[in-house]
């Protein structure tokens, strides 16, 4: 009977001894397993969300302080559930926000969505490098940066209007085309006022005629009724 004892207890022993080793040599494997399933676990948004800038219109030039629109597409998809998206433009240089969309953020699963925005240029010339961001609202209410594009708008001082002095063919043209106009004027005037003259004149000299005649007339009347002698 004590042998028996003897031997199942050293059998025991036996298969812990074997389980020992057998958990030592699977604890990395499990280990690693362990990790791999926190992951999945913890960061499930990111393998299920997705959302790209899918084309971006913007203006090549534009004048200092001009206001202009700058019109991005995206295209998400969230397969863990609804998600809040939004989109802004920032400048890289200052890395702030300069323009938000004229729609307000919405709460989406799937699909494409068209951002407005109307940005206001600054009142220096040059390159100004911009950056169109998508991102998504998470579960505690952080901001996370889904896709990006960058652009670049130039801008320009207004062209101002310059007088010159050289006078180029249809100016030119112009010019002799007035001179002529001021010469056919000036030649009318003359003609008329000449025209103007003679006819004063004419008038005069009837006038002078018609005195004269009326005086005529009333000599003749004279002479052939002469007035009678007062009675005594």
């Amino acid at each position: 009977m004590s042998g028996w004892v003897k031997v199942n207890h050293g059998m025991v022993i036996a298969r812990m001894d074997l389980m020992v080793r057998f958990t030592k040599r699977l604890m990395p494997v499990a280990l690693i397993v362990l990790y791999i399933m926190s992951l999945l676990v913890l960061i499930p948004n990111a393998s299920a969300a997705s959302q790209t800038i899918a084309d971006l219109d913007a203006p090549d030039e534009v004048e200092v302080s001009e206001r202009f629109l700058v019109i991005v597409r995206v295209s998400y998809e969230f397969g863990g559930g609804d998600a809040r998206v939004w989109a802004r433009v920032r400048s890289q240089t200052t890395l702030g926000d300069v323009s938000a969309p004229l729609e307000k953020a919405k709460t989406v699963r799937g699909g494409e969505l068209t951002w407005n925005f109307e940005i206001t240029a600054p009142n220096v010339a040059g390159v100004w490098t911009l950056e169109a961001y998508a991102f998504h609202w998470d579960s505690s209410n952080r901001e996370v940066v889904d896709d990006t594009k960058e652009f670049r708008v130039d801008v320009v001082a207004p062209v101002a209007e310059v007088t010159t002095t050289r006078l180029t063919r249809t100016s030119t043209q112009a010019i002799v085309t007035s001179r002529l106009t001021s010469v056919v004027t000036t030649q009318a005037v003359t003609q008329t006022t000449g025209g103007l003259g003679g006819g004063g004149a004419f008038l005069i000299l009837l006038i002078v005629a018609v005195v004269a005649g009326a005086a005529y007339y009333v000599s003749r009347r004279r002479k052939v009724n002469p007035p009678s002698a007062p009675q005594k």
